[in-house]
């Protein structure tokens, strides 16, 4: 009876073993890990977390559109130009009677509509890239937090698991950034430049199928992803809550009276876990909602500039640019999609570490 309660206090003491500063409030080393295109005055997370309200929301929105205001204002009247000297050549070239000057005319302006797009696209794609850098340094940073407060609740297995998983999705949407998103833009637009100077042969369908196979992988890669690494973890949870019950029944029947105040100890430490829990996860989403946010704004306006600029050259009967602009536009879409759904995938992992029931007080 003796061994078994020195062992019992052994596992007890190696539990509350792990630092937890509960009583300071505080998350260090939070700030450090924050990307410079999301730091403001105050880096901690109380203060991330506290200030993340509608308000502030609408106003980091009006404050990045803002910044969006003068370079798109830019692009557009740059895409415009080229459709006005687009639709004077096209004025022009039936007053030419050597049909293979107005057909080099004719290219001469694709080209240059071509040069005036992916001037403005690459700047989003840049945008974008950065975002997913971003993304991926941050919750780098953020996993070791995570395990820590995981294992400090008596969720060691949880811990353990959700550290893998999330490195693994962490790598995923790395390789994803550096070696795919400008690959794929490249072969994209190559291939709307092709369709858009006409030909024998008709590729104007192969870029919306290949965006479109890209995106059903991609789609259906991360959702298998999530759903198993969701349920491991929702596992591994439920083990560790169940080890905790056990533990806390064998203290409190082999050591009646200092099994209480033991406790009393573990639902005070485990109210303050919970406390840096939901302030880390609150600040975390904060964090990866002012990460997205500009490239999400900066790619909506720009698909917005190339409609307005698709519809005036429809407008003035300039048809072969209008399409190219109108791919230019499914192009970005295609980015958005790809940015929101690593977005969504780490906001699921970072509500559910938040949500996540501490194992020493079930």
């Amino acid at each position: 009876m003796k061994i078994k309660c020195f062992f019992i206090i052994i596992a007890l003491f190696s539990l509350f073993s792990i630092s937890v500063r509960a009583e300071e409030y505080t998350l260090d080393g939070f700030s450090d890990i924050i990307p410079d295109a999301a730091r403001t005055d105050d880096n901690s997370a109380e203060h991330i977390a506290q200030n993340f309200t509608i308000g502030h929301v609408v106003d980091l929105i009006a404050a990045e559109l803002g910044k969006l205001a003068e370079p798109l204002t830019r692009q557009l009247a740059i895409l415009l130009g080229v459709v006005v000297l687009v639709s004077m050549v096209q004025a022009l070239k039936t007053s030419f009677s050597d049909t293979g000057l107005s057909s080099a005319l004719e290219y001469i302006t694709l080209l240059c509509a071509a040069l005036a797009a992916y001037t403005a696209i690459a700047g989003v794609w840049e945008r974008l890239t950065a975002a997913m850098s971003g993304l991926t340094a941050f919750m780098t940073g953020l996993i070791p937090m995570m395990s820590a407060l995981y294992a400090a609740g008596g969720n060691v297995t949880t811990a353990a698991i959700s550290s893998a998983g999330l490195m693994t999705l962490t790598a995923f949407c790395e390789q994803l950034s550096y070696y795919i998103l400008w690959p794929v833009l490249r072969v994209c637009f190559g291939l709307a430049l092709i369709a858009g100077m006409g030909g024998q042969i008709s590729l104007s369908g192969i870029a919306g199928v290949l965006r479109g196979m890209f995106t059903t992988v991609l789609t259906f890669v991360m959702t298998i992803l999530t759903a198993v690494l969701g349920y491991q973890t929702n596992l591994a949870l439920s083990a560790d809550n169940v080890s905790a019950k056990a533990l806390k029944f064998v203290a409190s029947s082999y050591i009646p009276v200092v099994g209480g105040a033991l406790g009393d100890a573990i639902r005070a430490i485990g109210g303050s876990v919970g406390l840096l829990r939901a302030t880390l996860g609150g600040a975390a989403v904060a964090v990866i909602f002012a990460l997205v946010l500009p490239a999400v704004l900066q790619i909506y306006l720009c698909r917005f500039t190339f409609s307005l600029v698709g519809s005036a050259a429809k407008l003035v009967g300039c048809d072969r640019e209008s399409a190219f602009f109108g791919e230019m536009r499914s192009i970005l879409g295609f980015g958005l999609a790809i940015l929101v759904s690593c977005a969504v995938m780490f906001l699921f992992f970072v509500t559910l570490f938040a949500r996540a029931a501490v194992g020493i007080t079930q």
